[in-house]
């Protein structure tokens, strides 16, 4: 597996890093986070083959492995988001590892140093598998989990930057609510606003928002398939007024499509219906 980047309007390639597995990593999923004039990411293999947290140049000079995850102790197999910084820690989630191997949420300085485990994730109590990143509105970090909470279909939760505080603002339901979510929040300041894969009255995802203080859920779309996509496994952006979004199936040729819908829930239009081809 290899990092790269495309730059210019001419798309010049430039290949930064041959990832090898055991020493530098393998088989990234997760998004890079551009800091101070560097990449930092994750990914797999390491060590311990549980994954690593590294560093590196725009140039593809100065790749350093910040981090070999080893399971139980500071988890195991990194989500798929990015990571994301207060300017003094990084922040991030692990699927797998911990003492519960259901995941962990940590930080870690810019040089590899100071990692904290914040939290190790349970399942019923504390939600399990957490796949997307991280959000912080500066004194809390909020986040979502693929599974467990009391119907083991996820859930919503904050935890203060020291580890400390930790709240589950929701437990997700299944058809009322949502289930089994792995885009990131995003945040209006009000609301946080998210999606999820499963869940809703056709089982096939949701749109939703709730306060920061777990208050004021409201399901904002049910996805129907067809008419307006399905399952949605990324996560929303805001701009215009309006939220944007994809859906990873669905639409008329079962391929996924691009949709816009206001905060309220109301004025929802497909921009796109993804072909195949």
């Amino acid at each position: 597996m290899m990092l790269f980047v495309c730059v210019n309007t001419y798309a010049q390639y430039s290949k930064l890093l041959d990832f090898d597995g055991a020493n530098n990593g393998g088989y990234p999923t997760s998004d890079l986070l551009f800091y101070n004039g560097l990449l930092y990411g994750m990914a797999g293999g390491g060590a311990n083959n549980m994954g690593v947290l590294f560093k590196i140049q725009t140039d593809g000079t100065g790749y350093t492995k910040l981090l070999d995850f080893n399971g139980a102790g500071n988890g195991n197999n990194p989500a798929f988001g990015p990571l994301i910084t207060d300017g003094e820690y990084l922040y991030g989630v692990t699927i797998y590892g911990g003492v519960n191997n259901m995941g962990v949420l940590f930080k870690i300085k810019f040089d590899g140093s100071g990692y904290i485990k914040l939290l190790d994730f349970d399942g019923t109590v504390k939600g399990q598998y957490p796949i997307s990143s991280l959000l912080s509105d500066g004194t809390y970090l909020c986040g979502m989990t693929y599974q467990g909470g009391v119907n083991n279909a996820g859930v919503v939760y904050k935890i203060k930057t020291d580890g400390s505080g930790y709240q589950k603002l929701l437990d997700f339901n299944g058809t009322g609510n949502g289930q089994a979510p792995r885009g990131a929040l995003i945040s209006d300041g009000n609301y946080l606003y998210g999606t999820t894969t499963g869940g809703g009255a056709n089982n096939i995802g949701v749109v939703f928002k709730i306060k920061t203080d777990g208050s004021g859920y409201q399901k904002l779309l049910d996805f129907d398939g067809t008419g307006n996509g399905a399952s949605p496994d990324r996560s929303l952006f805001i701009n215009d007024d309006f939220l944007y979004g994809t859906t990873y199936m669905g639409g008329t040729s079962e391929n996924g499509v691009i949709f816009r819908i206001k905060p309220d829930g109301t004025s929802y239009q497909k921009l796109l219906d993804f072909n195949g081809s």
